[in-house]
C-alpha cells in the first residue's frame, strides 16, 4: 500500500470516537495497524472508482454487474459495528459481511434487501440474470436473488444458513458452527483452534432479529428451537460429507490452463505437504519461497513421491530454484523441508512450472 494512504489516518485514530454499542472493540488495539487498515480501505475505494470509471469509458457501465463483498469479519481488534466476535469465530462478527451490488440497468434507485443471503446465492443469481440454467444433475445449495434485487413483491421463504470454522484436514461435526435464520442464530463457539477440544453441547441461541449483537443467550427458554436448528445443522453436515467423504483435494500441475501453478500454505495437508496430480510428464522447474530469508546457510530437501532432491540455500536468500526435474504423469506428494542448523522452518509457497517442449 502506498504510504500516502497510511498518512491519511496515521495518528488520527481515537478509540473513544467509535460508538459504544453491542460489543465494543475488544483486546489490545494497535492504532497504527488500524490506521493502515483504514488507509487500505481508502485505497480500495480509489481503485473501485477507477474500475467504475473504466466501465463508463467502455460504454458498458449500465449493463455490467459489479459485486463487492468480503469473506469474514476483521482479523485484528477494531470496530466491527458492535457485532460479537471477529475473524476466527462463528459469531455474527466473524461471518456477517458487506455485500454491495451495482447494476444500473437492473436497479431503479437504491434499495436494501432484508432477507438473509449468502455467497452460495451468487452463482444462481448471475446465471438467471444471464438467461442460463443451473445444472439439474446435482443439488444446488444457493437460490437466485434476482427477484429480490428487482424489488419484486414476493413471499420469500425463510431458510437456514450454515457456518463452520474448520482447521485441519477433516471437518468435524459440532466443531465451531452456527445456524442462522431470519429470526434465530444457534452458535456452538468452541473448537476454533485446530487441535482444541470442544463441547458440542455448548449451544447458545440468540433472537437475532431483536438482539443483533448476540448479547442475550435464550437457549434455555427455547429448547424446541435449539433442537430444530441443531437437527438442520446435522442434516446439512451429513449432506456435505456424503459425496466425497472429505477426501483431500488434489492440485493439478503441468496443465496448459495453469502453468506455472502456485502452491500456497493454505492448501497444505497437515501443514507439511501438498497432494498434486501431474497432468503431463516432463521437466519441471520448482521454486520454493521461504517464510523469511535464511539467517545463514540452509538446506532444502524436496520430496516428490519416492524421489528426493536437495539444494543448498545461501545465507539471506528468500528463494531456492530447482530446474529440469523429471516428474512422471502421476499423483504424488510434494513435501519441502528447509533446515537451518538444527531447526526446520516452513515455506511460504512453491511455484512449479512444466517446461514447454521445443517445436
Amino acid at each position: 500500500m502506498p504510504a500516502k494512504y497510511h498518512d491519511l489516518y496515521k495518528g488520527k485514530i481515537k478509540l473513544d470516537a467509535f460508538p459504544k454499542i453491542g460489543f465494543p472493540i475488544e483486546g489490545k488495539v494497535n492504532l497504527d495497524d488500524t490506521a493502515k487498515i483504514y488507509g487500505m480501505i481508502t485505497n480500495i475505494d480509489d481503485n473501485i472508482g477507477r474500475l467504475l470509471a473504466r466501465l463508463v469509458e467502455l460504454g458498458i457501465a449500465d449493463e455490467t454487474i459489479v459485486i463487492f463483498l468480503t469473506d469474514n469479519g476483521p482479523q485484528q481488534p477494531r470496530y466491527n459495528s458492535g457485532m460479537r466476535g471477529r475473524k476466527g469465530t462463528v459469531f455474527e462478527g466473524g461471518t456477517h459481511v458487506p455485500f454491495f451490488v451495482r447494476w444500473p440497468a437492473g436497479f431503479k434507485g437504491d434499495r436494501d434487501v432484508h432477507p438473509i443471503a449468502a455467497h452460495i446465492d451468487v452463482a444462481p443469481t448471475l446465471v438467471e440474470i444471464c438467461g442460463g440454467k443451473m445444472p439439474d444433475d446435482r443439488k444446488i445449495d444457493g437460490v437466485s436473488l434476482h427477484s429480490l434485487w428487482l424489488g419484486e413483491s414476493i413471499d420469500w421463504p425463510d431458510r437456514p444458513l450454515f457456518f463452520q470454522w474448520h482447521r485441519g484436514n477433516v471437518p468435524q461435526m459440532y466443531r465451531a458452527f452456527a445456524v442462522r435464520t431470519r429470526q434465530w442464530r444457534l452458535v456452538q463457539p468452541d473448537g476454533v483452534a485446530e487441535k482444541s477440544k470442544f463441547d458440542k453441547t455448548k449451544l447458545m441461541l440468540f433472537d437475532i432479529a431483536k438482539d443483533p449483537y448476540e448479547i442475550n443467550d435464550v437457549a434455555d427458554k427455547n429448547a424446541e428451537v435449539v433442537d430444530r436448528l441443531k437437527k438442520q445443522y446435522e442434516t446439512w453436515f451429513k449432506d456435505v460429507e456424503s459425496t466425497r467423504k472429505f477426501r483431500p483435494p488434489t492440485i493439478t500441475v503441468g496443465s496448459p490452463q495453469e502453468n506455472p501453478t502456485i502452491l500456497t500454505r493454505q492448501d497444505m495437508r497437515n501443514g507439511e505437504h501438498w497432494l498434486i496430480n501431474v497432468e503431463k510428464a516432463g521437466k519441471y522447474d520448482i521454486e520454493v519461497t521461504l517464510q523469511k530469508p535464511a539467517s545463514k546457510d540452509a538446506m532444502l530437501d524436496l520430496r516428490l513421491g519416492n524421489n528426493s532432491h536437495s539444494r543448498k540455500i545461501a545465507a539471506n536468500a528468500r528463494t531456492v530454484l530447482l530446474t529440469g526435474i523429471d516428474i512422471p504423469e502421476t499423483a504424488l506428494v510434494l513435501e519441502p523441508t528447509v533446515t537451518i542448523g538444527d531447526t526446520s522452518v516452513g515455506v511460504r509457497f512453491v511455484k512449479i512450472e512444466r517446461k514447454q517442449e521445443k517445436k
